[in-house]
């Protein structure tokens, strides 16, 4: 009962936008992942609604134990990494420049 609990206290998205990228909210707290630079971002939404300062610093444990909850999430609803080539793509700034008017 407490992992239900849990999961229904979250709201997760997995989405490709110009730079592939998943994000996990728990709360007040949102991480979002960046594949192409396997980076992950933690925003306290309460203080920060705009998502302009990224709390990972601040809260490594917090960043990790929800890291950790989507990638178990993800794994669970078999969901699909970008494939690399997109990533090396995404890496040298192409997708950004194509999308650009």
């Amino acid at each position: 009962m407490k992992g239900k609990a849990l999961w229904s206290a979250l709201t997760i998205s997995w989405f490709f936008t110009i730079q592939p990228a998943s994000a996990l909210r728990q709360g007040d707290i949102k991480i979002v992942k960046t594949w192409a630079y396997n980076r992950v971002q933690t925003y306290d939404l309460s203080a920060d609604l705009s998502e302009t300062r990224s709390r990972s610093k601040g809260m490594p444990e917090k960043t990790e134990q929800l890291h950790q909850l989507l990638m178990d999430y993800l794994k669970r609803v078999d969901a699909i990494e970008p494939p690399e080539a997109e990533l090396a793509i995404d890496r040298t700034g192409i997708l950004m420049k194509k999308s650009a008017p």
